[in-house]
């Protein structure tokens, strides 16, 4: 693609934002479905950020739908990338809800769902949990070290009995699942 012909695309990419932010719901669903049929993944963390801060539940879920109907897997390292820095846990959540279900593989992102699944509150780890569940691989070894890794880092003793826990046992079993599937001795 020449260099008119990004700047031509990029000047229709920022309409179809424009269009999504306006707050009209026929300008959000033209934009919306634009940016389905012309949009680049570069797009996705400003969307992200629209999502953070609408309130109105049709366009949150307009454009919760709009994720999970991605197909590129180019999205997903700018989708990770949002996501393992997101401050909000309400949206952190929304976005790994839409993750398991995409049809876009996050499998190369194993042990960032277990990272998450210790490091966050009990939905987080409920949904890291059905992601991993629903993995298909491959697997490389390295994946599932660094998964271990970040089980490890899992306080066992102040949160024993709890569903967290109950939670990060499961997903710890998974794991080992997982690698005997896959990994070939």
């Amino acid at each position: 693609m020449t260099d008119k012909g990004k700047n031509k695309k990029q000047e229709k990419i920022q309409l179809l934002m424009q269009d999504v932010v306006s707050g009209d719901a026929k300008r959000l669903k033209k934009g919306l479905d634009g940016l389905r049929s012309n949009g680049d993944v570069i797009v996705l963390p400003e969307l992200l950020e629209y999502w953070s801060i609408v309130t109105d539940e049709p366009t949150q879920k307009a454009i919760q739908q709009l994720f999970i109907d991605l197909k590129d897997s180019n999205a997903v390292s700018p989708i990770m990338e949002c996501l393992v820095n997101l401050k909000d846990t309400s949206l952190q959540i929304k976005l790994l809800n839409t993750i398991w279900n995409t049809k876009v593989d996050f499998s190369e992102h194993l042990s960032t769902f277990v990272r998450l699944a210790v490091h966050g509150d009990l939905e987080t780890a409920i949904e890291c949990l059905t992601i991993i569940e629903n993995l298909e691989g491959p697997f490389q070894e390295y994946q599932f070290l660094d998964a271990q890794v970040e089980l490890s880092e899992f306080p066992e003793r102040n949160e024993a009995n709890t569903p967290k826990a109950q939670l990060i046992s499961e997903i710890a079993q998974i794991i080992k699942d997982l690698e005997s599937e896959h990994i070939e001795f």
